[in-house]
């Protein structure tokens, strides 16, 4: 930081003394005894991720850990206030983050802290950490397990699932033993977490503004809250009913892919039929699996490994809402087409050492659960589709080693809403496409819808990378018209594969 911004910070921390901090009787999250509500606040030097800082205010709001359970012990939210630059601000702008799990403290340290500005311009901004979020709340309700894959072995979705079911008994035992009623982490649960906080601010409304998982907590709290909510932005849209993904949207996208193959004049040359090359190299691996043998990343050993075709389904399927990933995935496909498989395996060997995940984010997913129409539709389009029902993996297979907590059909229903709303979807996102935002806005007269082409899944392609989606933004949240329907990313640039003649 230059010594000019650094001082006009100092200054600016300076002179927000003139806060009203209410400070909590009791300190410890772990205490039954802990007043509800209750909430610190303190001037605070917020650094991002580009190096500059900022003043702002950094509180925590502690709240029952189960608000159904008299004598619940206490939890704590953290949280980070930006004041707003407008003379005359309108409500609070509540940053939702997804995951579920992820930190939205982080995520505007990293990622946001180019729309701030607008957003500050509109009233003040709140980002803050879920409950049970592994970030800056507490408890942060990580599991300790990796997923610690056999290599040696041909993986199938059983084999994974019994797997996936065993890190996800110990993981469940051990908060459980450690005092935490993992029943009370679910989406409403957080939607009056929310609340909570805009009350304790003391705004009478508040507009919220999220992505993917953050969406689907945006939802409920406009049906839980909704006199309460002045205006909600959501990216990458995931409905009530939408925790358990469609496979018949997976395979449009694989369809999606295949078309921008086909327009890419270097690329089609080399594949002239995307989603039948998917077919055709999964249909090898059904055949039988193959051997390969991978650097380990960490020591520089050679590893032999069996790859199946589920391993190919769930690589494949997981990394669909990313561009970067898809900008690679023709490429692969091709290099396994002549026998290398060195991406798979790298993939693969990649999950055998990585974190089994967090309990808040199975606890959440599994409390939102899926309606039995959409269940039957995921069951029947499942063998009608090349990739099937792994996108979710393990979810919701699963929910049976955790604490059930299923928040019913209710929670799952249609919402029709009078708020204003933003929806903004990426042409490209295979998590949550274009069409999961067109059913939602059925309910939402008020509702606006603006479509970014070749944008993936994520806040840095959908709200980032356009300047003209982020004045939409900062307009909308004014109330001010957005004629915006339609924003364009350059098109994707495919990876060439390795087993390819050298590009002319």
């Amino acid at each position: 930081m230059n010594s000019h911004r650094a001082t006009r910070v100092v200054a600016a921390t300076a002179a927000v003394v003139s806060l009203v901090v209410v400070v909590a009787a009791c300190r410890d999250p772990r205490s039954p005894q802990a007043s509800r509500d209750t909430m610190t606040l303190v001037p605070h030097v917020f650094r991002f991720a580009d190096g500059h800082a900022e003043a702002a205010e950094s509180g925590r709001l502690i709240v029952p850990e189960n608000r159904d359970a008299p004598g619940s012990r206490t939890i704590d939210i953290a949280f980070v206030r930006f004041r707003s630059t407008s003379k005359n601000p309108g409500p609070p702008i509540f940053l939702v983050e997804g995951g579920p799990g992820l930190s939205s403290i982080d995520n505007t340290r990293n990622v946001m802290y180019p729309l701030l500005p607008i957003l500050r311009e509109a009233g003040d901004v709140i980002t803050f950490d879920q409950r049970g979020v592994d970030g800056h709340s507490r408890p942060a309700l990580n599991c300790a397990e990796s997923w610690d894959v056999p290599l040696d072995t041909v993986r199938t979705r059983e084999s994974l699932l019994a797997l996936a079911r065993t890190r996800s008994r110990s993981c469940a035992q051990f908060w459980t033993s450690h005092g935490v009623d993992l029943a009370a982490y679910h989406t409403n649960a957080s939607a009056d977490d929310i609340d909570a906080l805009r009350a304790a601010i003391g705004a009478e409304k508040m507009s919220l503004l999220g992505g993917s998982y953050g969406s689907h907590l945006v939802l409920a709290t406009v049906r839980r809250h909704g006199m309460k909510v002045d205006r909600i932005i959501m990216n990458g849209v995931e409905g009530p009913d939408h925790t358990l993904k469609l496979p018949s949207n997976i395979q449009t996208h694989l369809e999606t892919i295949g078309r921008l193959v086909a327009a890419d004049t270097r690329m089609r040359t080399l594949i002239p039929d995307f989603v039948g090359l998917v077919r055709s190299v999964l249909a090898r691996l059904e055949q039988a699996p193959v051997q390969a043998e991978i650097a380990d990343p960490a020591s520089g050993k050679p590893v032999k490994l069996l790859l199946s075709r589920f391993d190919l389904q769930m690589v494949t399927a997981w990394g669909l809402g990313s561009s970067a990933f898809i900008r690679r995935l023709p490429a692969a496909y091709y290099d396994m087409s002549k026998g290398d498989f060195t991406w798979l395996g790298q993939a693969v060997l990649a999950l055998s050492t990585q974190p089994f995940g967090r309990a808040m984010s199975f606890q959440m997913d599994c409390a939102s659960g899926v309606s039995e129409e959409r269940l039957a539709r995921v069951q029947r389009e499942t063998g009608e589709t090349l990739l099937g029902n792994v996108a979710d993996f393990p979810l919701l297979d699963v929910c049976d080693a955790w604490v059930k907590h299923d928040l019913g059909s209710e929670f799952r229903s249609p919402l029709k809403s009078a708020v204003p709303a933003l929806f903004i979807s990426g042409t490209i996102d295979g998590r949550t496409p274009v069409s999961n935002a067109e059913e939602i806005r059925a309910g939402f007269p008020n509702g606006i819808h603006i479509i970014v082409e070749n944008a993936g899944h994520g806040d840095r392609e959908m709200l980032m990378a356009k300047p003209e989606v982020r004045e939409a933004i900062g307009a909308f949240l004014k109330g001010q018209p957005v004629a915006l329907r339609n924003a364009a990313l350059p098109p994707l640039e495919f990876a060439w594969p390795a087993t390819a003649p050298p590009k002319r």
